[in-house]
Formats: C-alpha cells, sequence, structure tokens
C-alpha cells in the first residue's frame, strides 16, 4: 500500500471511529435521559468527597465501594446520610470525558430526606454497558422486597434498619453498607467474621457472624463478606 492510500485508509478509519462514538454517546445519552427524574432504591451507601467526587463508582462489571477507594482523610468527607436502601431520585446526569457519566441524586423519604450525592459510572461505551452499571447501583424496589423467601419480620427489621439475631450477611448488608473494616477468623472450627460499621450511620460499632449468621452486636465486638461477594 502506497502512502497516498495509507493515508486514505487511516483518515478513513478515523472518520469511522469518530462516528461510531458518537452513535455510541448518542445511544448512551437517550438511555440516562429515561432514568433522568425517576425514584430507585440505592444498593449501596453512597458518599462523596469535594477533592475526588463520587466514592461509589459502578461499571458495567463490578461495584466499587468507598471502603476500596484511597480517600485519604475520612474526616473530610462531606455527604454520609446518603446510604444503601434510601429511596433516591435522579435530579441529574452529567456526562464528562473517558466514558464516564456522573449521577446527582436526593433523599426523597426517611432521615435523610433532603440530602444530595454524587454517584459515578465508568467505562460506559454503550447503552448496554450503562444499564449493566446502573443496575448494579440502583432499584426499582426495595432491596428486602427482591427476596421472597424472606420473612416479614426479615424485611421489617430491614426497612427499619434494625439488626437481628440469625440474620445472614446479606441481610445486615442491606442494612449497613460495605463496612469500614472487617475481621476474619477460625474458633472451634467455626468462621468468626467481625464487621465495623461507619460511625456516620447510627449503628452497632461492631457486628459479629458466627457461621455467616449473625450472633451479635454491639460496642465492642467482632465482620466478612461471602466468598464471592454480598
Amino acid at each position: 500500500m502506497n502512502s497516498n492510500r495509507r493515508t486514505s485508509f487511516t483518515i478513513a478509519m478515523l472518520a469511522f471511529l469518530s462516528i461510531t462514538q458518537t452513535v455510541l454517546a448518542t445511544e448512551v445519552k437517550l438511555e440516562a435521559k429515561k432514568v433522568k427524574g425517576g425514584k430507585y432504591f440505592l444498593r449501596a451507601n453512597a458518599p462523596y468527597m469535594p477533592k475526588l467526587g463520587a466514592l461509589i463508582v459502578a461499571t458495567p462489571d463490578k461495584l466499587v465501594t468507598n471502603v476500596e477507594r484511597d480517600v485519604g482523610n475520612w474526616s473530610d468527607v462531606q455527604q454520609w446520610r446518603v446510604r444503601i436502601n434510601d429511596l433516591v431520585k435522579i435530579k441529574d446526569i452529567e456526562y464528562k470525558k473517558g466514558n464516564i457519566i456522573n449521577i446527582e441524586v436526593e433523599v426523597i423519604a426517611g432521615p435523610a430526606d433532603g440530602e444530595e450525592s454524587i454517584i459515578r459510572l465508568e467505562l460506559i461505551h454503550s447503552a448496554e454497558d450503562f444499564h449493566e452499571a446502573f443496575n448494579r447501583l440502583f432499584s426499582k424496589l426495595p432491596l428486602q422486597d427482591r427476596h421472597d423467601d424472606w420473612t416479614p419480620e426479615i424485611k421489617e427489621a430491614i426497612n427499619n434498619r434494625d439488626v437481628m439475631k440469625g440474620m445472614s450477611k446479606r441481610q445486615v448488608y442491606y442494612i449497613t453498607g460495605v463496612p469500614e473494616s472487617y475481621e476474619r477468623h477460625d474458633k472451634d472450627g467455626e468462621s468468626i467474621e467481625t464487621w465495623f460499621p461507619y460511625n456516620a450511620y447510627e449503628l452497632p460499632r461492631m457486628i459479629v457472624f458466627v457461621g455467616g449468621k449473625l450472633d451479635s452486636f454491639g460496642d465492642i465486638g467482632f465482620i466478612s463478606i461471602e466468598d464471592g461477594g454480598i
């Protein structure tokens, strides 16, 4: 291929890629527009910091929670009250370079009514990517109502953010979100896990699981995430 033909081919490919990116960006924006103004239940805590922005990030493949991000001094976190299972309204959607979407949410029910936060979607290259990432963070139903096999007592406790002995780790997660830290060890052949929820959420400071079930909780005690994730 001579230089002129190579140049023409390169120009054609760049033009094709540019058109493809434009079509995909338009496709994503159309899908995002459909959820703007909608009401959803959060599937994770949603703190943020002015310097770093969103501390909860979803990609099509995974959810990166605040506990996994290097945020420095947690006292700089501006918004702690927007948390898992809160009913929120999507106020605004901002499209950023690098296939990033920032979603501004406002709590519209409960103790945090009126509080706002920002959540980020990353690696959004298509409408399918958008839905995969979005659904990792938002649910049309309260999280406990996605489980038909759970008892009314358990569902009511989750709704009231009350931990109960005998709860599974997933059930407690729907109340606490990902803990600030956790410990895991074995004793007498049983797995013992201690969760230490964030102070800001007015939860027990320690939640202890024995054999995967909530055994005790209070100001002093011991937390984990099931193999394969919550």
